[in-house]
Parts: C-alpha cells; structure tokens; sequence
C-alpha cells in the first residue's frame, strides 16, 4: 500500500484515515498509526478533508509549499524504523533524545528533518550508512 509510485495510491490511506476517523470506525493497526500522525497535524486536517482538491495537488517547493504527505510519510517511516529498531540502534538514539527533550513530537520532526536530508543527498548519489544516518541522529540538538 505505502510501497508503490502512483502518488494518488501513497495519498489515499491518509484520506481513507481521515474519512474513517470522521465516521468513528474501527481502524486497522496501520491506520491507528497513521490516525497518530494526523492528529498531531491540524494543520493538514483542511487538507485531509477534502480528497477532490487535494488527491493529485501538487506542492512545490520552489514556491515555499510543502508537501503534507510527504511529511507525514516520513513521519510513518521514522516509527517504523523506532518501532523495528532498523537501523539497529535508532530506538536507543529515539529513547535517549525524548527523555532530554520530554516533548516526542518534536523529536520526530527533527528525525524528519534528518530523514529527508539524507534521502535528498542519496538521490544526489550519494552513499550514507547506516551509522552516518544514525550519527546525524545522535547529533540532534535540543
């Protein structure tokens, strides 16, 4: 579901989601993550609700848009890498940033920032492993 090109196929579990939170239905475990991410970002609820105007937008950049689901994407990757542990050792760096932060949520932006960073400079072709990843991690400021 999360894995394909089609931008439409990455968006519509968030729009899904949403619907299903707004009905008050059960969601399944990848929603319930997912329900975390949204709730934690009014900011993106506008957007959510309204799936014909924002299913194919595009965000540009250049004109200072960011992409809400890319970042919320990112968001999912950085608690499932938490959550496996992989790279080994990023639930230790995640455990150890929260209890000097005490405010989780900002850590994870901070891992997005990260995150993104570095999947920019691979696209770029650029080779970071696993332990360059990690140390950026562990050089997050609070």
């Amino acid at each position: 579901m999360l894995f394909d090109n089609d931008r439409t196929k990455l968006r519509a579990p968030f729009f899904d989601t949403w619907q299903k939170m707004q009905n008050k239905e059960v969601l399944e475990p990848l929603e319930q993550q997912l329900a975390t991410i949204i709730l934690q970002h009014p900011e993106y609820h506008a957007i959510l609700a309204n799936p014909a105007a924002n299913l194919a937008k595009d965000y540009w950049p250049e004109l200072g848009e960011a992409n809400p689901f890319l970042h919320m994407a990112l968001h999912q990757a950085i608690y499932e890498q938490i959550s496996t542990n992989r790279p080994q050792g990023i639930m230790a760096i995640y455990k150890l940033l929260c209890e000097t932060s005490g405010n989780p949520h900002d850590i994870e932006h901070q891992m997005v920032e990260v995150l993104s960073e570095v999947l920019w400079k691979m696209q770029q072709g650029e080779n970071i492993s696993e332990q360059a990843y990690l140390n950026k991690l562990k050089a997050i400021s609070l």
